[in-house]
C-alpha cells in the first residue's frame, strides 16, 4: 500500500505515465488515467506497485517556480 500525503499548502496534480520497457509491465497504455488533485492536508492511498507505472507530484499552479523544502538544491 502506497499512502500520499499532501503536507504543503497548496493543491498538488498526481500525474501517471508509463515505462513499457520496464520488466513486468503489463498495463495497456491507453488506460492513463487523468491527474488526480491533492488538495492541501489530503491523503490518497494507492492499494500496491504496479511495474513500469510512474507516478509525479507537480504543483498546480506555478509548476515551473522553484520551491524549498527538504530535497530543494540537492544533486542527484
Amino acid at each position: 500500500m502506497i499512502e500520499i500525503r499532501n503536507l504543503s499548502d497548496e493543491p498538488f496534480e498526481i500525474v501517471t505515465s508509463f515505462d513499457s520497457a520496464t520488466p513486468g509491465f503489463r498495463i495497456l497504455p491507453d488506460s492513463v488515467p487523468e491527474p488526480k488533485v491533492l488538495d492541501p492536508g489530503k491523503t490518497v492511498v494507492l492499494l500496491g506497485y504496479e511495474p513500469g507505472v510512474l507516478l509525479r507530484l507537480r504543483p498546480v499552479h506555478n509548476a515551473g517556480q522553484p520551491r524549498g523544502g527538504a530535497t530543494a538544491g540537492r544533486a542527484g
